[in-house]
């Protein structure tokens, strides 16, 4: 059996590439492991609560015709918010971003904040730094030790599991918001301001959870795509100008393969012979954090309007809790509340999954959210990979291994497939702009056939 393109992984980025890909008529053929597509973007409704299992994922970018490519796939219509996030700290919950809610602090500690951000704002203008050699250098230099040491490197090493000092200052832009100097001194002074902007306001289908943009993009499939589940890849090998994927006991010739499944389970599924020693030797290197998202169901204990909030106490299990009944009403029955709570963990160590759902649960009582015995349905979801992690050997193992790829003809899209940490926005501009230089330029006038000879 001959197909076009095989594409590797269910989840967003491999799913909009068969969206773009089945306009040119070629036949396509999907491979998603487990029996249910959409990666981290996985919503299950359990006696009326929804759960997006794959972590907190709302709608937002700053392009505006990505946007409007990502809202017009949701079947059932959509919500706009004006984000409500915080964070736990002292007692409180404050708004987010830190920096921009120091009006909700004591005097001291607003004192403190203030002081020490003008005093590396001086040393910044003075010449004084260096450039930052990690993430802990860039965060004192860019915003001064009260504000990080509160917050952003308690909160960070929370939830990537590893010292500041070992991660990369190449992952902030975008990430790590940096606001205004202006801003800083009002919420020093008392002035309320807003930081992270383009996050400000963001967008979340009406029904059925963050599954349904993936429900939206499968319903807009035509005859050329073909989607199997429990197709788990095992072997991916290059012969003359194909490619011959293994699932199961099954082989496919494929003329081009866009894999989207984690980059060191591709390398590991190509002939040990084809890869270099040296770049075998760069797999281990690619490191990432794994995550267990607990979905709590219940009668709320009070009425918070958050939408998601940031916990930086390493007392507290979780790193970050989404209320989703307050992303929309229909993820939760009339006047109950439907929470997810997300911990990360590196991916060897051994988690007692029972142990940390009794602490959640706790936690969740003494913060206000849902009393135990309020609770009417408990679920989780275990994912060994979920985040990227930008420690020093990440940029030189990622390009020299995604360039060795590249030469092999294989092209790799996603958060995972690239091996980036992306939202759901860049992927879908990864994807458009990956799909474009490789295929898409230059083919209205084409046919098929033409096509297919021409860029596979």
């Amino acid at each position: 059996m001959v197909v076009d393109v095989c594409i590797l992984g269910g989840g967003l980025a491999g799913l909009y590439a068969a969206y773009l890909l089945q306009r040119l008529g070629l036949k396509i053929v999907i491979f998603e492991r487990e029996e249910r597509p959409g990666g981290l973007l996985k919503s299950i409704n359990l006696d009326g609560y929804v759960f997006d299992m794959g972590g907190s994922h709302v709608i937002f970018s700053k392009n505006k015709e990505v946007l409007n490519q990502i809202l017009n796939l949701i079947p059932g219509g959509i919500i706009r918010h004006y984000r409500n996030s915080r964070i736990y700290y002292g007692g409180k919950y404050i708004k987010y971003p830190f920096e921009n809610s120091l009006y909700q602090l004591g005097p001291q500690e607003r004192y403190e904040c203030l002081r020490d951000f003008i005093n590396a704002l001086v040393r910044r203008a003075k010449g004084e730094f260096k450039t930052p050699k990690n993430f802990t250098e860039w965060c004192y230099q860019t915003f001064g030790e009260s504000i990080c040491n509160k917050y952003l490197i308690p909160y960070n090493e929370k939830i990537w599991k590893v010292s500041t000092d070992e991660l990369s200052s190449t992952w902030v832009a975008g990430r790590v918001p940096n606001p205004p100097i202006d801003d800083v001194i009002k919420a020093a002074t008392g002035i309320p301001t807003e930081g992270y902007k383009h996050q400000l306001n963001f967008y979340y289908p009406m029904s059925g959870g963050i599954e349904s943009l993936v429900r939206g993009i499968i319903g807009s499939f035509n005859s050329n795509v073909t989607l199997k589940l429990r197709a788990e890849v095992s072997k991916v090998r290059k012969e003359n100008d194909l490619y011959i994927v293994k699932v199961g006991s099954d082989e496919y010739l494929c003329k081009k393969v866009i894999s989207t499944i984690p980059l060191p389970e591709l390398l590991n599924r190509l002939p040990h012979n084809d890869i270099p020693k040296e770049l075998r030797d760069l797999i281990p290197k690619l490191a990432y954090t794994s995550l267990i998202v607990v979905g709590v169901g219940g009668k709320p204990k009070n009425p918070y309007g958050f939408h998601w909030i940031y916990f930086p106490q390493l007392e507290i299990p979780f790193h970050r809790l989404a209320i989703l009944s307050n992303y929309s009403k229909s993820m939760a029955p009339k006047g109950k509340i439907s929470l997810i709570a997300e911990v990360s963990f590196k991916p060897n160590d051994r988690i007692d999954v029972n142990d940390l759902i009794d602490q959640s649960l706790d936690y969740l009582d003494k913060l206000g959210f849902i009393r135990r015995d309020d609770t009417e349905c408990v679920t989780y979801k275990v994912w060994r990979y979920a985040y990227i992690l930008h420690n020093h050997n990440y940029e030189y193992a990622r390009k020299t291994l995604i360039k060795f790829l590249d030469n092999y003809g294989i092209v790799t899209l996603g958060r995972f497939g690239s091996w980036k940490y992306l939202n759901m926005d860049q992927v879908i501009l990864e994807v458009s702009n990956m799909l474009k230089s490789k295929v898409l330029s230059n083919v209205e006038k084409r046919s098929p056939p033409t096509v297919i000879s021409r860029y596979f």
